[in-house]
């Protein structure tokens, strides 16, 4: 049996005529020996959390156990290691040593990372501690928002052509890149501010930027 404490009583008699007896009673303490790691259950979790998460938003709560009573069974969490391509990436999570609640510490960017693998650890409050076998792991994949707006490689495009020039002839490409992991696709249109051409001059591939000629040209 597990008892924290047992009770009993001793009897003690004499051989006298009549006998006469004293009782004692008797409490054993048991002193909780640290001899039980804690345990993580579960030992994997797998979330999915957006760009902008707030700074300070809880994620998670990694949950451990300890079979020992006492200080013994008393637990803290650690962060023990985050893994990414984002170099500043052990400094983005924290864990809470006390409840192993992990939140964001710094905000995240679908552009650096996409995902983080977190290891942590849990360790008892034994004189001489324990920890567990096997760390909890926690990967973090991050959603990417659409926050960035398309960048033409140049500022300026200027082509020179001859007015001989025949009709649907490519004349120049335009080419514009988006930073976003996901929302990264760019689609091409012409939009006319100058007095100089209508929109229907020129005709623009959507998809590659390649830019022709509608009409013929006079000087």
């Amino acid at each position: 049996r597990v008892m924290p404490v047992y009770e009993f009583f001793v009897l003690a008699s004499d051989f006298g005529s009549p006998s006469r007896t004293a009782v004692m009673r008797v409490i054993v303490d048991v002193i909780d020996v640290n001899d039980n790691a804690p345990m993580f259950d579960p030992v994997f979790y797998n979330i999915t959390v957006s760009e902008f998460v707030p700074v300070g938003r809880s994620l998670l709560r990694v949950t451990a156990t300890d079979a020992d009573g006492g200080v013994s069974g008393q637990l803290t969490f650690s962060l023990r290691n985050v893994r990414s391509s984002d170099s500043a990436g052990s400094s983005r999570f924290a864990v809470d040593s006390g409840s192993g609640v992990l939140s964001v510490l710094r905000s995240l960017d679908a552009e650096v990372a996409t995902v983080y693998t977190i290891t942590i650890s849990v360790t008892d409050g034994g004189l001489q501690p324990l920890s567990a076998a096997q760390d909890a792991t926690v990967v973090v994949n991050v959603l990417d928002v659409n926050d960035n707006q398309p960048v033409f490689f140049l500022s300026r495009y200027e082509v020179t052509v001859p007015e001989s020039e025949v009709v649907d002839r490519i004349i120049l490409r335009v080419l514009a890149l988006d930073s976003d992991v996901t929302n990264n696709a760019v689609w091409y249109s012409i939009r006319n501010e100058s007095v100089t051409s209508d929109e229907d001059d020129f005709v623009i591939n959507p998809v590659s930027g390649l830019i022709t000629t509608s009409i013929p040209f006079d000087y």
